[in-house]
């Protein structure tokens, strides 16, 4: 996951998760997911942030249901006024399978908060997020590009993304 230095609309920290490149058997992303949180409310003049989740390429290797059951949990029961929106993009087949298991533990309130648009996301992302705040990839202007594992960790006035996740920091371990 990254939490990128730019913002959205309303400048509030956009964080990207990858979901082909998560390992279910790695431990502490539920910490590190926490923190990323954390340090989105910190940097946000409005304590909200804005989550996109790019499900392309997810398999059934990537699907971890105990990490998406404490997200869940995570952003209904402690961050529930801190999320904005939850983008999830390139849905695959097998998303709707995840989602039919993970929607009935979330709370009808944050379900409002999740949009899921599939394939066809850029003018849906582009209300939220402005072009040049947006990664090309996700139909923006800003030329930045997913690397995993990452090399680098940045301040959040970098060209570049900060990293979190993998490792998991020091001081949730």
């Amino acid at each position: 996951m990254y939490l990128l230095p730019r913002r959205d609309r309303e400048n509030r920290p956009v964080i990207i998760g990858v979901a082909r490149e998560h390992d279910p058997s790695v431990e502490g992303a539920v910490r590190a997911s926490t923190f990323l949180m954390e340090e989105a409310c910190r940097w946000s003049p409005h304590g909200q942030f804005t989550l996109l989740a790019d499900l392309e390429g997810m398999a059934w290797k990537n699907v971890d249901y105990s990490y998406a059951r404490a997200m869940v949990s995570i952003l209904q029961n402690h961050y529930p006024e801190r999320l904005f929106r939850f983008f999830i993009i390139n849905t695959p087949w097998i998303f709707k399978l995840v989602w039919g298991v993970v929607r009935p533990w979330i709370d009808r309130r944050t379900v409002t908060k999740f949009v899921i648009l599939g394939s066809e996301f850029e003018e849906g992302l582009q209300e939220i997020i402005h072009p040049e705040n947006l990664p090309v990839q996700y139909g923006g202007t800003w030329d930045w590009r997913y690397t995993y594992p990452p090399d680098y960790v940045s301040s959040p006035d970098d060209s570049q993304a900060r990293c979190v996740y993998p490792p998991v920091p020091s001081v949730l371990a």
